[in-house]
């Protein structure tokens, strides 16, 4: 369940950015596929690389590896 959480928080930080996939998969140095990977969960996010999206963001790194599980109280 984390997974699709996380997924769901790069995808949120990513739009409210004004990046495209394309312009993290350049940042990362690694194919527009990878970032739809993480963005959907099918692929796990490595600490290196949420290091590199927590740069990229600029939030911290839990943002990233320990994404809020959205409740009644905290939706965005």
């Amino acid at each position: 369940m984390a997974v699709v959480h996380q997924a769901l928080t790069l995808r949120q930080l990513r739009q409210r950015n004004g990046l495209t996939q394309a312009d993290v998969a350049a940042f990362l140095e690694c194919t527009k596929h990878c970032v739809s990977q993480y963005e959907t969960g099918r692929r796990r996010v490595s600490l290196v690389t949420a290091l590199r999206l927590a740069a990229l963001f600029q939030v911290p790194i839990e943002t990233i590896a320990f994404p809020r599980i959205p409740t009644a109280s905290n939706r965005d």
